[in-house]
């Protein structure tokens, strides 16, 4: 996801809390969220789609 997209979905109130929290510049926060998301999509979605059955969620 870019970071640019990430900006928008986060808005602007958010990215401050986080980038207060953090001690990260927005610009670095979402460099790093955006790489991290990224990651955990593929890994979470084997093959493109989500896994049949996800321990402890209702089927």
């Amino acid at each position: 996801m870019k970071p640019d997209l990430l900006r928008s979905a986060i808005g602007p109130d958010l990215l401050d809390t986080l980038s207060r929290q953090t001690g990260l510049s927005h610009d670095n926060l979402l460099s790093m969220l955006s790489r991290e998301l990224t990651s955990a999509v593929d890994r979470y979605t084997p093959d493109g789609r989500l896994p049949s059955a996800v321990a402890g969620m209702p089927a």
